[in-house]
């Protein structure tokens, strides 16, 4: 199977790269993993105050390296046709067939056999 050609720009291509490259040093550093824990940190009832501010600022380095490397979804312009419109009644109707398959079959009312 022959390969699509590479229509987008040099420019473009470099900068895809340079996201690829930079998402895998993410990864690698582990930031969200990061981001987590100081979240974490700063809210649990044995932080110390006098820490935030710094915690603060490690955070907010992190998030300006991730903005770097991570699109901005605000500007994604999104377009298309509506092929299918859903009622609300359609919707409920289908969030109570999933709730049933989630729910264990009721309990029968026949005692169970023992296997002697």
């Amino acid at each position: 199977m022959a390969e699509k050609p590479d229509n987008r720009t040099f420019t473009a291509r470099r900068k895809a790269a340079n996201q690829a490259a930079m998402r895998e040093m993410l990864q690698g550093m582990g930031l969200i993993g990061k981001l987590t824990a100081i979240g974490n940190t700063v809210s649990s009832p044995q932080c110390d105050p006098q820490r935030i501010p710094g915690l603060r600022l490690k955070a907010e380095i992190m998030l300006r390296m991730l903005n770097k490397i991570l699109p901005d979804l605000r500007s994604v312009e999104l377009s298309g046709e509506v092929t299918q419109h859903h009622t609300h009644d359609e919707l409920e109707l289908a969030r109570q067939r999933a709730t049933q398959r989630a729910l264990p079959p009721p309990p029968s009312d026949e005692p169970r056999q023992s296997a002697h």
